[in-house]
């Protein structure tokens, strides 16, 4: 990382950031190049960050998961602008978080749940209960982390 005064680097740090984050960003690799897909995710990190969301069991997104499973995630907040009487001046307050990892399909039912329940959690701040049949329609998937960066510029740095 070039700037080494932005870098975060404490785990509980880098899990606000991804808390308070709402929508994250997949980078999946096909025959057609590289395509950025956002999604909601939910997340835990037990030995490594785990994230985790749910797709319809067919599609590109799906194709490039099988084809190519190792992926791109960015998560970011934007906290505006500091302002410059030129336009070279300008810069952004931010926090964000980016990483690659391997992505997968979760199979097994209560994983599934656990997945699904750690999603809402992290949209709406409850826990649910997923009937099977409703987790049996939809895909999970499941992307570990190999690398993860994260970085902020705040208003009082």
């Amino acid at each position: 990382m070039r700037r080494k005064d932005r870098e975060v680097t404490d785990k509980n740090q880098i899990l606000d950031i991804i808390a308070r984050c709402p929508v994250g960003r997949v980078v999946f690799t096909d025959s057609q190049g590289a395509f950025i897909v956002p999604v909601h995710m939910g997340y835990q990190w037990e030995e490594k960050l785990t994230l985790y969301f749910h797709s319809a069991p067919e599609g590109r997104k799906m194709s490039a998961l099988t084809a190519h499973p190792q992926v791109f995630f960015e998560m970011d907040i934007h906290h505006g602008l500091q302002e410059s009487a030129n336009a070279c001046g300008y810069s952004a307050y931010f926090e964000s978080v980016m990483g690659t990892g391997q992505a997968s399909l979760v199979t097994e039912t209560e994983e599934k749940k656990k997945a699904l329940n750690l999603l809402m959690r992290c949209q709406t701040g409850k826990d649910f209960v997923f009937a099977d049949k409703d987790v049996e329609r939809v895909a999970v998937v499941k992307i570990v982390a190999d690398s993860v960066t994260a970085k902020r510029r705040l208003k009082e740095d």
